[in-house]
């Protein structure tokens, strides 16, 4: 009976760790994104770091360019 307890918690935690939830940015009701966090609309966010990152290319405004491209935001 553990062993079969064992599997189940250890499916549960894997399936938790690759879920793309638990990397994904928030979704603000009220407010706006800052970061990985949530802030008042009114606020100003002093994050530097992208929240989005480019496997391939670069970042422009919320997507993804060719490196080669200028970005126009």
């Amino acid at each position: 009976m553990s062993g079969l307890l064992s599997v189940a918690l250890l499916g549960f935690v894997l399936a938790i760790g690759v879920s793309p939830i638990a990397t994904a940015a928030p979704e603000c009701k009220t407010g706006k994104v800052c970061g990985d966090t949530c802030i008042a609309k009114d606020k100003t966010c002093h994050i530097t770091k992208p929240a989005k990152e480019c496997k391939t290319g670069k970042l422009c405004g919320d997507t993804c360019i060719s490196k080669d491209k200028i970005c126009h935001k």
